[in-house]
């Protein structure tokens, strides 16, 4: 670990075969998504039907709470199928239930005196007006989507696959243009493709930047090939293009949430990666507000770790400066309190466990067991290296050795990384499995949320006051043998 070292930001790590994969930029990046016209469209609706009542003030408030109510619904997320009769019911329910919480709550609303019913015809008339309003703003998109349909590929050319691509292309009102299959085909005696084989699975990624593919569609594939494909969408999950699923036993309930039925297939859109939605604007402002909290709020214990550092490291420095890989393998430096002075900078760059060092003294195994030597990394967020929920990022020697080691291992670098992260809170750190870390981390990127970045937060906070009693085995084969960091040094 070297203090002082020169800063690096902007240096990337190339070579690795996610950053080359990125650099081929898949034509879909130049996909623009369309702007929702739904939101518009029942804004005005509510506000028309509301502002009837005799309280202006409450046709404002009514048509917020509406229109939260309707998003907590899910009835702006992206579909294929539109219909008013189809949201009908969940708009009845949405609107509802913010009309009665808006009542219980107790503010004005646009409501006549008097009439004792009132409230329960406003509900139905706020309905109605909003079903009304989307049953004509859903004609007219019918017809752009149809004239505007985008490019999409059928993964699979089974019988499954030939079924979606004949069902789009006798719905183009669904706004997905098959323009042909991706996958091997094993002709039978009555099997006639629909359209062109574009390539095999390896050459997806080139059919997507050919022909500016900005939708893909997943039917069945052995479990071997799907393994392979997963890397490959992930690229292209990341330059935006849109992801959709067959689910396995689909002829049965599989519970599917929000699935959409084409050709009598459910498909099961995969949601757009955490730093493609807008609510990774309010997971940026929350790692501002918290790093700027924390660093006032826990100055006086800095203060004291930074005494205690100083006077047991002597001149060498409190701080400590290491190179680690942020998103898209740019560099940066990052701090923590030093709790040992490295030999060179080799031992710094490839040292992978200092725990068992001598070198550490008491205040820097203090430190290190109660994670206080990170905290200096608010810092680090507060000027947007990294984020207070990440994974963890590592030394550029160690992205390049795992990444070559552990396929999954470089798409962890799709977000900055974190002081905490779900693979920390479940005890991954230290000398614990790559490939499990790797699979945390990657179910995390999946699967982001600012509900996921509070839980882990919370659960943070216990793990550092209440640490656990047991903690996990070491792997029967360390990440970095001894031998091994010696030899790099």
């Amino acid at each position: 670990m070297l203090s002082g070292a020169e800063s690096a930001t902007g240096r990337s790590v190339s070579a690795t075969p996610l950053h080359r994969a990125e650099a081929m930029q898949p034509g879909s990046r130049r996909r623009s998504a369309r702007r929702t016209y739904l939101l518009p469209l029942d804004a005005v609706a509510v506000a028309a039907a509301a502002s009837l009542g005799p309280r202006w003030e409450g046709a404002v408030l009514a048509t917020a709470a509406m229109l939260a109510a309707l998003g907590t619904a899910g009835l702006y997320r992206a579909r294929l199928h539109i219909s008013a009769l189809d949201d009908a019911a969940h708009i009845i329910t949405a609107i509802g239930l913010a009309w009665a919480v808006l009542g219980w709550v107790g503010p004005p609303l646009p409501v006549p005196a008097g009439v004792p019913a009132a409230r329960f015809w406003w509900w139905l008339v706020l309905a109605a007006a909003v079903v009304l309003a989307r049953a004509l703003g859903h004609a007219v998109m019918r017809r752009i989507k149809g004239d505007a349909a985008v490019p999409t590929v059928v993964i699979g050319a089974g019988p499954v696959g030939v079924r979606i691509a004949d069902a789009l292309k006798a719905h183009p009102e669904c706004g997905l243009h098959p323009i042909g299959f991706v996958g091997t085909h094993e002709p039978t005696a009555t099997s006639v493709l629909p359209l062109p084989v574009l390539g095999p699975l390896e050459a997806l990624t080139d059919v997507v930047d050919q022909h500016q593919v900005e939708s893909v569609i997943v039917t069945f594939l052995d479990l071997g090939a799907e393994a392979e494909l997963v890397d490959t969408l992930r690229q292209c999950r990341q330059h935006g293009t849109a992801v959709l699923v067959v689910p396995r036993l689909f002829q049965m309930d599989v519970g599917c949430i929000h699935a959409e039925v084409i050709g009598g297939v459910p498909l099961v859109r995969m949601r757009a990666l955490g730093r493609q939605r807008w609510e990774w604007r309010l997971k940026r402002a929350m790692d501002i507000a918290g790093a700027v909290v924390g660093l006032v709020l826990l100055s006086p214990v800095m203060l004291a770790c930074a005494l205690a550092v100083r006077r047991e490291v002597g001149r060498a420095g409190v701080f400590f400066r290491q190179e680690r890989v942020g998103p898209d393998g740019i560099r940066f430096d990052m701090l923590k309190f030093r709790s040992l002075t490295p030999s060179s900078a080799t031992e710094s760059g490839h040292r992978w466990d200092i725990s068992a060092d001598p070198r550490v003294g008491p205040v820097g195994r203090f430190l290190r067991r109660s994670s206080l030597d990170e905290l200096p990394q608010l810092v680090n967020v507060l000027r947007g290296d990294m984020s207070l929920v990440g994974p963890r990022p590592e030394r550029p020697f160690f992205v390049e050795k795992f990444g070559r080691q552990h396929r999954d291992y470089l798409h962890r670098h799709r977000v900055p990384g974190g002081m905490t992260g779900w693979s920390q809170v479940h005890d991954l750190r230290g000398d614990t499995s790559i490939d499990e870390r790797a699979a945390y981390d990657n179910y995390y990127i999946e699967n982001w949320s600012l509900g996921l970045d509070l839980k882990i937060l919370l659960r943070t906070v216990g793990v550092v006051l209440i640490p656990p009693l047991r903690r996990r085995p070491a792997p029967s084969s360390p990440p970095v043998s001894s031998d091994e960091a010696r030899a790099a040094s």
